[in-house]
């Protein structure tokens, strides 16, 4: 599977993740609280995650934004370290 193919589904649901808790992480690598990088090794760490359809089933689920990360998530630690960062 090409690299973009593989990184697309992680990528979508780190970005829904964030978006629960009220987190731009865009617009957070902008401002230079977050890095590129780090970004990218998030994405990478759900790539091998055992529960993507867990954290897909558990992001259908939410109606609210401000909804913990489920303990199954790889980045809930860093989500919330930047939930305390918020801009």
């Amino acid at each position: 599977m090409p690299n973009s193919q593989r990184h697309a589904k992680p990528a979508n649901l780190l970005a829904r993740m964030a978006q629960k808790q009220s987190l731009d992480l865009d617009l957070m690598v902008q401002s230079g609280v977050l890095t590129a990088e780090l970004v990218r090794d998030s994405i990478n760490g759900c790539i091998f995650c055992m529960h993507l359809g867990d954290c897909e089933t558990w992001l259908d689920e939410q109606a609210d934004e401000s909804s913990r990360a489920p303990f199954c998530c790889r980045n809930v630690g860093l989500l919330e370290r930047l939930g305390l960062l918020r801009i």
